[in-house]
């Protein structure tokens, strides 16, 4: 397995970057443009929602294509056929999201998009 890393601004980027997602679901961006200290705030923030009891009033659905979508529908890769072990949270700027979260996370999505 190989885990490419990506040079956001490379001519490249957007092949070896699928690429590497495809090979081993993982990738590591550089000169992406975002500021590191921007992580550790998005991370504590979103850590505190997946370990509150109100993530389950954000669950997902297949036609809206966000939200909180918990381990127990998680994707099982055609690899492994074993279902991944993680919940997550689809963001779309015109979707669901916690108030206490909506505006951290439309800044960070915003900068990632740029």
């Amino acid at each position: 397995m190989s885990i490419e890393i990506v040079d956001f601004k490379s001519s490249g980027a957007a092949e070896l970057l699928v690429k590497s997602l495809h090979s081993s679901g993982f990738a590591v961006l550089t000169n992406h443009g975002i500021e590191a200290g921007v992580f550790p705030e998005v991370y504590k923030k979103w850590e505190g929602f997946f370990k509150s009891d109100t993530k389950s009033d954000f669950l997902g659905c297949e036609s809206a294509s966000s939200g909180f979508v918990p381990q127990s529908v998680a994707e099982v890769p055609r690899s492994t056929g074993v279902r991944d072990i993680k919940e997550f949270y689809d963001y779309i700027e015109s979707g669901s999201c916690p108030d206490s979260l909506r505006e951290i996370t439309a800044s960070y999505y915003a900068t990632a998009r740029s």
